[in-house]
């Protein structure tokens, strides 16, 4: 299984650990590549399409590498299986900064890879202390971003009929059904110092679990020896801890199981639901 991210760094955050849960697991016919460009947005990802701007490090089953690149090369050098796509993490939750540019970013890729499978990734809310000055534009509520966001990642998949990846959902659920998660009682948080990126071990991990369920169908089992042998500087893991986050999955994913859409898209956003090609944007 082949899995490319067209993102920025908070694919880099759920990448980081897939390959080394899908390895302690036995499983082995797995690849993962990101195109890693922090901050970049839709409308520069097609930017760089148009440009064919090598803007992009190449970081392999979650690991940097010295190797830049243009989105045209990565979609022409090897079929992919799924390819992620995915907001800018302060525009996530803004639905004017979505039309046109999701739509020119998946046509483009589906004309380039057409056995590919397309799919959105739903980011997440920021801590609730976060001091970012972007979370401002959510008048500084976890809860208000993270409602924001759900709606404009249903309005990318209706537009462009992409799968809905809802790892963002799943980081809220952890913060607020799993008491080890529960930062404003004195829990873990899962995002870093900044407030928004994950924290290197449990939130890269959970949202890295998560794909991993997501893509494979499986929850991750040997966390015991994932926990032993991968670690971040000083980040460790806590195997309990750990079986906590599959845990809360398992009842994530059943609660889920009859999920449908629920919003009705905007008039501006279902003017561009046909798709529109860059040339006819720039």
């Amino acid at each position: 299984m082949k899995i490319l991210s067209i993102g920025n760094s908070f694919s880099m955050d759920a990448q980081k650990w897939l390959y080394a849960i899908a390895a302690s697991d036995g499983v082995t016919d797995i690849e993962t590549v990101n195109l890693y460009r922090g901050g970049c947005n839709l409308r520069r990802h097609c930017e760089n399409i148009l440009g064919n701007v090598a803007d992009y490090m190449y970081q392999h089953n979650g690991d940097n590498t010295d190797r830049m690149i243009t989105i045209d090369e990565i979609l022409s050098e090897e079929e992919w299986d799924y390819i992620t796509v995915q907001q800018v993490s302060h525009l996530s939750g803004l639905p004017q900064h979505y039309v046109p540019y999701i739509n020119m970013l998946v046509d483009h890729v589906r004309e380039k890879q057409p056995k590919a499978t397309i799919v959105f990734h739903q980011t997440w809310a920021y801590e609730k202390d976060s001091p970012a000055d972007s979370f401002g534009l959510y008048n500084r509520d976890q809860k208000e971003m993270h409602r924001r966001i759900v709606d404009c990642a249903e309005m990318a998949c209706i537009l462009t009929e992409a799968e809905y990846l809802p790892c963002g959902e799943f980081i809220q659920h952890l913060r607020d059904r799993v008491k080890e998660f529960d930062y404003p009682n004195g829990g873990i948080s899962l995002c870093h110092d900044d407030g928004f990126h994950l924290s290197k071990n449990y939130g890269r991990y959970a949202a890295g679990a998560f794909w991993y369920h997501y893509f494979t169908g499986r929850f991750h089992e040997n966390t015991i020896e994932f926990a032993k042998n991968n670690r971040d500087g000083d980040y460790t893991f806590d195997s309990a801890v750990l079986d906590s986050i599959v845990g809360a999955m398992r009842l994530f994913s059943e609660e889920r199981k009859n999920w449908e859409y629920v919003m009705d898209l905007p008039t501006f956003a279902d003017n561009y639901r046909g798709g529109k090609k860059v040339s006819e944007i720039f």
